[in-house]
């Protein structure tokens, strides 16, 4: 395992993270993600973002077509909609979950689109300053600093694996239904074989953007659970000084007012990342979790019959959850160190007014005592939408409201079974 991480370690050195990020930037301009990249410094061109939007109608239509085919009984008309599941017991099913899939997909996309329309992704100019610096803005430990790094290369080497394995299955998936289908002839093969790929185009794209968006919302939390653990260190330690006498009053208020101001950017970085982000989250954190349940469960549970669709089911539930997953457990572990930073605050504040020799100025207390004021009236941390702040008590409910969901359909799909075999 440590040959692992040393191999890891060797490919995620600044001028190596600086460059995959300069692909992932690539990535969201070529595939019409975000147009302006990370900079949104200049207003996006009237065409561009009203192509854009266009894609997303496109989008839409697509959604639609899965729904069409869901409840449309002619097989004729359900072969020239490219219906892929034509021949399974459950293609109704299936075409449902693409269709509420694809609804997500289209809705985060829209999100995303709309936002850069309104210049409302300033958030994403914290990546661009985090690759101009080389990742070395937050000072802190080592250990911390190479656990982030670590995570910045595994996600970014996730997209490019997300793009091959749902192309390839997308393409598969496709082909055999078009040759193993008997009712199909030369003509329609045909006619599929044309319009096909750019409806299974934009859902690529679309997928291709929540995902992108995603790995991004992951980097930024994990960013924020390292510069917390720094803070929290930072504190303890002036905390020490405080106690021993070791530097003078005014050296400790230097330190303190210097972690006052990063800790106030950086609450600032996160109520703009809540201000761009919040429907995309909602949206991502309630919606995929359902259908990422749903799709796992008939890949997995009851199953088509065919081996590339079951896969791509459950790869599709995978992923998803686990990316919902990483969002619940590192915004949770962030909450949790943000609460940790304020009662040591507190302490210290508490120790300066109880010990005359150390009292601070009337100045660092107004500034502290604001920040803390500003904690109790919202609390911060990263929010599912506008609703509720991401904590361990959330994070707990989420996993037993997956847990539930899932056990769910097994005993539904469990408890119809006798009734089937009877009517046999």
């Amino acid at each position: 395992m440590s040959q692992f991480w040393k191999l890891i370690d060797n490919k995620c050195q600044p001028d190596d993270l600086v460059r995959l990020f300069d692909k992932l930037e690539k990535v969201s301009k070529s595939t019409w993600i975000c147009l302006n990249g990370y900079s949104q410094s200049k207003k996006v061109d009237a065409v561009k973002i009203y192509g854009n939007f266009f894609l997303c109608f496109y989008c839409l239509l697509t959604c639609l077509r899965f729904l069409t085919i869901a409840l449309v009984q002619d097989e004729i008309i359900r072969i020239v909609l490219g219906d892929t599941f034509i021949g399974h017991s459950e293609h109704m099913l299936l075409n449902i979950m693409c269709f509420g899939t694809s609804a997500i997909l289209v809705s985060v996309k829209t999100a995303i689109t709309y936002g850069e329309f309104r210049s409302r992704l300033q958030i994403l100019q914290f990546f661009s300053h985090l690759r101009s610096v080389k990742f070395s803005t937050f000072h802190s430990k080592q250990v911390n600093d190479q656990k982030f790094r670590r995570l910045i290369f595994l996600l970014g080497r996730s997209l490019h694996t997300f793009i091959y394995i749902a192309c390839s299955s997308i393409a598969i998936i496709h082909i055999q239904a078009m040759i193993r289908n008997p009712q199909i002839s030369r003509e329609i093969f045909l006619f599929q074989l044309i319009w096909l790929p750019w409806a299974n185009g934009t859902f690529y794209l679309a997928g291709l953007a929540v995902y992108w968006f995603f790995i991004h919302v992951v980097i930024f939390i994990s960013f924020s659970v390292q510069l917390m653990d720094s803070a929290i260190d930072a504190t303890r330690e002036l905390n020490r000084e405080m106690m021993t006498n070791e530097h003078e009053i005014k050296v400790i208020e230097r330190k303190l007012y210097r972690l006052y101001k990063s800790q106030n950017d950086h609450y600032n970085q996160i109520d703009l990342f809540l201000d761009n982000f919040s429907s995309s989250t909602f949206l991502s954190f309630f919606m995929g979790s359902f259908f990422a349940d749903l799709s796992f469960f008939c890949g997995n549970y009851v199953g088509t019959g065919n081996f590339v669709i079951d896969f791509v089911l459950m790869f599709l539930g995978t992923i998803i959850i686990a990316n919902i997953l990483q969002y619940a457990l590192f915004a949770s572990g962030s909450s949790k160190k943000i609460e940790n930073f304020r009662k040591m605050i507190y302490h210290i504040l508490r120790t300066s007014s109880n010990y005359h020799a150390m009292s601070l100025s009337l100045k660092i207390k107004i500034k502290f005592l604001t920040t803390l004021e500003r904690m109790s009236i919202k609390k911060i941390g990263f929010y599912v939408g506008t609703l509720f702040c991401m904590d361990k008590y959330y994070c707990v409910i989420f996993l037993l409201e997956n847990i539930s969901l899932y056990l769910l359909f097994v005993s539904n799909i469990t408890k119809n079974q006798p009734a089937n075999l009877e009517m046999d």
